[in-house]
């Protein structure tokens, strides 16, 4: 089996990488080919135009239309509705400018999506006197994008241009949608580039010396991901890659949140192995040097790891749901496309550029088994007296859902966030290959640290509520001054009597008081353990000074630590005491606190050797050996591993994957974390005896 590797950096942040394109190509000249802001089309001529949300590999938004009865109805760009315009003259041709007596090639991705099968289509150009310059042979639309290209020389009237993909004389309603829109000014069509000049280098992969990549969770029982990481190696000698200078092509784009991506083809399938960003560039000095850059990338955990929890008080949530809250507060960085910017022509321009980005993280999250009382509200940083905010970053919160779940949270390759269940692994045991002593390097341990333990101790969080909403949980230690039409905010961490921070529900102002003037007070972002207070004077020519303020509400308090103790006496006994010790801020109930170290001791009271990880090598080009495995298979993959020095043999599941591709692509290392499959004894209805000695799973 021969591979194909390729890197691409997405140099310009536009949301696509230009695969295929070369830096001698022709410019694309369409307007806004990613975005369409600004390109008119008629919709007199079709039911209905719409820009759609639409990724591909030639950007994030397509055309689709339903085309209507109508014999020659289709999509026309490039001009404005026949006698309806308001502010342009009906039937302009304003978009598509070019130059007279020119040869031209132009190229459009089509795809049809209901009802198009067996339907003739036609590409046609024309230009602004509607005089046709080509019309393409008939094609039919199929499911997957397809080129459509013309090549046409411009009259020498010619400045603008229409251009059609209609109905070849058929009635059939036909949905469809376009995108890759492509104009260039040359006798040859080159592969689709997104009009800058840098997109035509956002394939790297030419320039790549060494590949080093990981994706999941390092440790055996380890709960959350660790950061996806990538480190690229790429020769330097003619300074493509050297930020600073300035005569290099990319010169301008090499800076950090450049999203990364690595893929495979295998002749069969295009596999994505790593998704990430671009965090630093490290260049080599000295002309007779090495002349490298090291390029590290990281996945999407730091973003995790800046954004601060400000949700508002959780009640009895599952954990899934207390997921998808937490990942909806962590931006990720937009693609350029989607952006509005000040004062940046083509991304500021109200009803035409203004966009509203898509900045969720993609993700797929299973049904939790745990629904917690109480959540959000002891997410905090302890022993802090003054008023800064200090709530739980994004991911440490995630991580204490996630323990409190016994589940899973990582990142995917594509960079997607995946949530796991407990009962994931236990109840899913497929092996999708068998590694019988072919393995290049395996570790192994027999009742290591981080796997045996017959005495585990949870430490939870019991909480009360107060039965009234009047209790003070903030008040205003000094006062605030607040100028003629301005406005103040301060940050509201809630604490009790005794400066211990404690959550609070149904919040509210309660007494104020201004020794000066007045002002108009609001509580913004109010959140479980924290809110802003916001003063705005409206005045025109005088101070406000707030000298007293509260904030009130109902208490939650968090009363400290208890414990749920379990010990397998048996196995200690034999064994001596292996103690694992777990502190869960969410769980607040004596059950579930129990539930977990009942859980844990099962998977873990006895001792077992244990694969934590197995390396396999294979030519990264030509393939053989485990080559196809090292491409296919990911994090939730089953294996099943024989070794004969050790007398091992077990089910195991991939935890993460770490990569390395190098000697011009000949050597592909791979190395496996795993995690056994068979994690205690559980009863399962329809296949173990009720007397069989397993528990039940909870």
């Amino acid at each position: 089996m021969t591979t194909t590797w390729r890197l691409g950096i997405d140099w310009n942040r536009n949301g696509v990488i230009c695969w295929d394109a070369q830096p001698g190509d022709a410019l694309n000249l369409f307007p806004q080919p990613l975005r369409y802001m600004q390109l008119d089309w008629r919709t007199d001529v079709a039911t209905s135009v719409a820009r759609v949300m639409q990724e591909s590999e030639y950007g994030l938004y397509a055309l689709q239309v339903t085309t209507g009865t109508g014999t020659t109805n289709g999509l026309i760009v490039g001009q404005t509705n026949a006698g309806v315009a308001a502010a342009r003259p009906a039937d302009a041709v304003l978009n598509i400018q070019v130059t007279a007596s020119t040869a031209y090639r132009f190229s459009v991705r089509v795809r049809g999506l209901s009802t198009y099968s067996g339907v003739n289509f036609r590409l046609r150009v024309k230009d602004q006197a509607g005089t046709t310059l080509v019309t393409s042979s008939a094609f039919v639309l199929t499911a997957d994008w397809q080129v459509q290209a013309v090549a046409f020389t411009t009259g020498v009237s010619a400045t603008y241009l229409v251009v059609e993909i209609v109905k070849d004389t058929d009635a059939t309603d036909v949905t469809f949608q376009a995108t890759g829109f492509m104009l260039v000014q040359s006798t040859t069509l080159p592969a689709y580039n997104a009009g800058q000049a840098t997109s035509r280098y956002d394939n790297i992969t030419a320039h790549v010396m060494n590949l080093d990549w990981f994706v999941g969770i390092h440790k055996t029982y380890q709960l959350d991901a660790d950061d996806s990481r990538m480190t690229i190696v790429v020769s330097n000698a003619d300074r493509l890659f050297s930020p600073e200078y300035v005569s290099s092509p990319l010169y301008g784009t090499l800076v950090p949140q450049r999203p990364v991506v690595l893929q495979s083809w295998d002749g069969t399938t295009r596999r994505t192995h790593w998704t990430g960003w671009i965090e630093s560039l490290s260049p080599k000095t000295n002309v007779y040097g090495e002349r490298t850059v090291e390029i590290v990338c990281a996945g999407a955990m730091r973003f995790f790891e800046d954004a601060l929890t400000q949700i508002a008080l959780q009640e009895n949530k599952r954990t899934n749901e207390l997921m998808e809250t937490l990942l909806d507060q962590v931006p990720l960085p937009t693609p350029l496309t989607q952006t509005t910017l000040l004062d940046v022509t083509g991304h500021c321009e109200l009803d035409s550029n203004a966009l509203l980005p898509d900045r969720a993280i993609d993700r797929t999250l299973e049904t939790g088994k745990t629904t917690l009382a109480f959540a959000a509200d002891n997410w905090v940083r302890r022993g802090t007296q003054d008023e800064k905010p200090d709530p739980f970053n994004a991911y440490r919160a995630m991580k204490d859902v996630v323990a409190a779940e016994r589940g899973r949270f990582f990142f995917n390759r594509e960079g997607a966030a995946m949530f796991w269940s407990r009962h994931h692994s236990i109840l899913s045991i497929v092996s999708q290959a068998t590694f019988n002593d072919t393995m290049t390097d395996l570790t192994y341990e027999y009742a290591g640290r981080d796997d045996f333990a017959n005495h585990v101790t949870v430490t939870y969080h019991p909480r009360t509520i107060s039965e009234t909403s009047n209790f003070t949980l903030w008040q205003l230690d000094a006062p605030v001054t607040v100028g003629p039409n301005q406005e103040h905010e301060v940050s509201v961490s809630y604490r009790d009597d005794s400066q211990n921070r404690i959550g609070g529900r149904d919040v509210s102002i309660g007494e104020s008081s201004f020794s000066q003037g007045s002002a108009e007070l609001f509580l913004k972002d109010i959140g479980a353990n924290r809110a802003t207070l916001r003063i705005l004077n409206r005045s025109l020519g005088q101070q406000a000074v707030l000298a007293s303020c509260s904030v009130q509400g109902q208490k939650i308090t968090d009363f400290g630590e208890l414990e749920s103790d379990r010990r397998d006496e048996v196995s200690i006994a034999y064994y001596g005491e292996r103690k694992l010790e777990m502190r869960l801020q969410s769980v607040d109930n004596t059950d579930q606190a129990e539930s977990v170290t009942t859980f844990e001791l099962m998977r873990r009271k006895d001792p077992a050797g244990h694969v934590q990880s197995i390396t396999l090598r294979s030519h990264g080009l030509e393939g053989g050996l485990s080559h196809a495995h090292q491409l296919a298979r990911t994090i939730g993959d089953g294996i099943k591993i024989i070794e004969t020095q050790t007398g091992h043999t077990g089910d195991y599941f991939i935890i993460g994957e770490r990569h390395r591709l190098s000697e011009s692509g000949s050597l592909l290392e791979t190395t496996w974390q795993l995690e056994p499959a068979v994690q205690g004894d559980w009863f399962l209805l329809n296949d173990d005896l009720l007397d069989g000695g397993a528990r039940v799973l909870y």
